[in-house]
């Protein structure tokens, strides 16, 4: 049993939204002109990536084809950089004092 004086919400965490979540995370990459450059530049990147797979799949070119998948960990560098970015803009709070 809980004591009397402490109240039963204390001891719920709190709800997770991940659409809240989401939207702070967009809010924050194009705040920073940095992060909406690489953010902008990785939607380019993925695009042509996408767009070179499916004429290298079409046209069976298998120098097209690995050259997409080449882009792809391009981008998973981008999004790295990205996601540090980011990061490093967060501020220091009771759980995480380095911010």
């Amino acid at each position: 049993m809980l004591p009397s004086c402490v109240k039963d919400d204390e001891y719920k965490p709190a709800k997770f939204s991940l659409l809240l979540r989401l939207s702070g995370w967009c809010r924050s990459i194009l705040a920073d002109k940095t992060s909406r450059n690489l953010f902008f530049f990785l939607c380019l990147n993925l695009s042509f990536a996408f767009v070179e797979l499916s004429y290298g799949i079409w046209s069976n070119s298998l120098g097209l084809i690995s050259d997409s998948f080449h882009m792809f960990f391009d981008c998973t560098a981008l999004l790295a950089g990205l996601a540090a970015s980011v990061i490093s803009r967060w501020r220091s709070n009771d759980h995480f004092s380095y911010g």
